[in-house]
């Protein structure tokens, strides 16, 4: 099944540095059946930062969300850690936000921790990166979906 949410971003604060990743069960690895979905959307704004915002739909029991390094099927290490504490949607047909925020230099882990965020999005062009929305049910992940750039 393939889901959309119509993001809400408003496109006069982004530049051409616009990467989404489209989060669904069939992502992860092993695939999840779940009625999840997601989208979440990387920018350069105005201040020159990369800022986030994951909008998920119909999950539950959130614990956590990151970015990681890694291929389309294949797991790999947290590279910046974008959401802890608990979470749960309200309305199981209604887009909601999970989390936003900025990722600086000091937010980077694993493989990336000491670089600049020019290093991840250097990951992120290239396509090895991927956002990763894990819960109780699924303390691995239960939705994914590969960082790709898109033009806005």
């Amino acid at each position: 099944m393939v889901n959309e949410i119509d993001l809400e971003i408003d496109l006069v604060e982004i530049n051409d540095q616009v990467f989404l990743a489209v989060l669904e069960g069939d992502n992860e690895v092993p695939p999840v059946e779940t009625d999840a979905f997601g989208d979440a959307i990387f920018f350069i704004n105005g201040e020159g930062e990369l800022e986030f915002e994951i909008i998920v739909v119909d999950i539950d029991n959130v614990t956590a969300a990151h970015i990681h390094l890694g291929q389309p099927g294949e797991n790999g290490p947290v590279v910046a850690t974008l959401f802890t504490g608990a979470f749960s949607t309200t309305d199981p047909n209604v887009p909601e936000t999970l989390v936003t925020g900025v990722i600086t230099d000091e937010d980077l882990q694993g493989p990336l921790a000491g670089q600049t965020v020019e290093a991840l999005l250097a990951q992120m062009e290239a396509g090895n990166t991927y956002t990763n929305v894990n819960t109780t049910e699924f303390p691995g992940g239960e939705i994914r979906g590969q960082n790709e750039f898109v033009n806005p």
